[in-house]
């Protein structure tokens, strides 16, 4: 990955595959703790039934690549509901806060999704104003809600490397 330099660690041992017990994992909250609203917030919005995109007869793959390239048109057209709607973790108003300075012009190109931590991960390579190309990942969750299939963007993040 091209690093140079000297490493900013050391190890002395390394143990694969140690035996844990089973009680090591068990997590007990503890007492007085306060839940903080936000996250169960943000998660029920990932549930809201009139966000996302229904599959139809897409599989998980088509609707990964879809859904995604749905959402940077929706940004680079300058459509806040929609990318709100996409990905419902913000309103519109903060979505085109966040991103209306941000000169996306063109998608390049949506790569092969892959499973990765419960969602699919659809790299990206988005043009932006002055011909600079980086690639942006998104994180696509997939639910049933009353029946139906949907997915939605649960997050983005940017790749400077190849």
């Amino acid at each position: 990955m091209k690093r140079e330099g000297v490493p900013g660690f050391n190890i002395e041992s390394l143990t694969f595959f140690e035996t844990l017990p089973n009680e090591l994992f068990d997590f007990v909250i503890p007492e007085g703790s306060k839940i903080v609203p936000a996250l169960a917030e943000r998660n029920s919005k990932l549930q809201d039934p009139n966000s996302g995109m229904l599959l139809g007869d897409m599989t998980e793959e088509q609707a990964s690549k879809e859904i995604t390239r749905r959402y940077w048109q929706a940004i680079i057209e300058g459509n806040w509901q929609t990318v709100a709607i996409l990905r419902p973790t913000s309103t519109a108003e903060q979505w085109q806060n966040k991103y209306s300075c941000s000169n996306f012009e063109e998608i390049v190109e949506i790569k092969e999704p892959y499973q990765e931590y419960g969602v699919s991960i659809v790299p990206c390579k988005i043009r932006f104003e002055g011909n600079v190309t980086r690639t942006i990942s998104a994180s696509v969750l997939f639910r049933t809600i009353d029946g139906r299939q949907s997915c939605v963007i649960v997050n983005t993040w940017r790749r400077d490397w190849d």
